[in-house]
């Protein structure tokens, strides 16, 4: 039973039951101890500031983005006859074999998966 008023402890208010959000678990449906407002002003504490956090994070996005292309010229290009017969080589790793290529690791990886590539083990 879910009573109608309750006390949160971080503010010290009585609050009506639709201030807390409900609580189900284990088959036991109740409350949680902190009412909305105190759980928001709660969270908010851990999330970085809001568009300095974004601004951040798209720099980083496009810089990853071009270092990534800087490293891999050939990314999403079609696969020459020569570049596969260097990519099924048993005696390079994927690492190597995106070096040479001017591909990305994952690129290669992915190819020689859909190609049937076993490994030398």
């Amino acid at each position: 039973m879910i009573p109608e008023t309750k006390r949160c402890p971080r503010c010290g208010e009585t609050k009506e039951a639709k201030h807390f959000s409900p609580r189900r678990r284990r088959g036991t449906v109740g409350l949680h101890s902190y009412c909305k407002p105190c759980t928001a002003k709660y969270v908010r504490g851990f999330q970085p500031n809001g568009p300095e956090t974004r601004e951040r994070g798209l720099r980083y996005a496009v810089d990853s983005q071009a270092q990534t292309v800087q490293q891999a010229p050939r990314r999403q290009a079609l696969w020459t006859q020569q570049e596969i017969a260097v990519a099924m080589r048993q005696d390079l790793t994927a690492h190597e074999v995106a070096e040479r290529l001017g591909r990305t690791y994952y690129g290669v990886t992915k190819f020689r998966v859909r190609r049937g590539y076993r490994s030398p083990l």
